[in-house]
């Protein structure tokens, strides 16, 4: 994923150890930003195991999970709320902290002697779609199996509208 941040390699890494998560940088390669001092291309290995696919990233390493994913995104906008995440400069998926924490439910802030890793973490979400069919995505979805929410594409990009 590229991120793009005012923050250090060496500061990436303070992320990745503040996460709380079983995490590693597979890839950190460092680049130049047009919005920020830099960007890196990151992916990580965790607990999420290796697919064929790329699931999470991974293809030859077991990558991260979504929630290790986000107690490292957790980390890193706690550093840096500034920061811009995956999509492109003009259209991020996380366009700041704000962002990132609403579109994530609010579930990666840090709690004492845990970081940014949830209590009800586990490897793999089975998200269930809250809206009604054939609405085209507008309604959020939830896990079945924690307390993880996360609302609609439809919904964050109203909310950043709203924002601008």
């Amino acid at each position: 994923m590229r991120i793009h941040t005012n923050l250090t390699s060496e500061a990436m890494h303070v992320a990745l150890r503040q996460s709380g998560a079983p995490i590693s940088f597979h890839t950190l390669t460092e680049h130049g930003s047009r919005t920020h001092a830099r960007a890196f291309d990151v992916r990580l290995e965790g607990t999420g195991g290796a697919s064929n696919t790329g699931l999470y990233g991974a293809g030859d390493y077991s990558g991260a999970t979504w929630d290790e994913w986000g107690a490292f995104f957790g980390a890193l906008f706690e550093l840096s709320p500034s920061t811009r995440a995956g999509g492109s400069a003009a259209r991020p998926v996380y366009a700041n902290a704000d962002d990132y924490h609403f579109q994530t439910g609010d579930r990666f802030h840090f709690v004492a002697g845990r970081g940014h890793l949830p209590a009800d973490t586990h490897p793999r979400h089975r998200w269930v779609y809250l809206g009604t069919p054939g609405d085209r995505g507008v309604g959020d979805s939830e896990c079945s199996k924690c307390s993880a929410h996360v609302p609609s594409r439809a919904t964050a990009d109203a909310r950043r509208a709203n924002a601008a």
